[in-house]
């Protein structure tokens, strides 16, 4: 069986999170280091392929991957808030603000090329 690898890493005030080639995402607490370790916050399995993205919210996690999934998760709750599908083939990357997220990933048919979605992200 192959070894998952850690291949995104995003960080923004005390939460630290890391997305893998299997699907899953982790979040740490940074405020109580030490010796280099900090405390896992949570643990997620949220796609059913490699994660190509991470962002973080506050305590929100926002994840994207191969799969063709956006997935929103709680650090703190360690619950799922959500999941959309956002390119059939796979989604590549994304950026987000306050108001809205943007994906890109394979069209539906290959042979189209990339596509470019934007959704609502949900405010504060």
């Amino acid at each position: 069986m192959r070894q998952a690898t850690v291949n995104h890493i995003a960080a923004q005030g005390w939460l630290l999170a890391a997305g893998s080639s299997a699907g899953w995402v982790r979040t740490w607490d940074v405020r109580h280091a030490s010796n280099q370790t900090s405390p896992l916050v949570g643990y997620h399995r949220m796609h059913d392929n490699t994660v190509t993205g991470l962002a973080l919210d506050g305590d929100r996690v926002l994840s994207c991957s191969l799969a063709g999934n956006v997935a929103l998760s709680s650090s703190l709750e360690h619950d799922e808030m959500g999941s959309v599908v956002s390119h059939q083939l796979g989604v590549s990357c994304m950026a987000y603000s306050t108001q809205q997220l943007f994906t890109a990933g394979l069209a539906g048919d290959a042979r189209q090329g990339w596509s470019t979605r934007v959704w609502a992200y949900p405010t504060k």
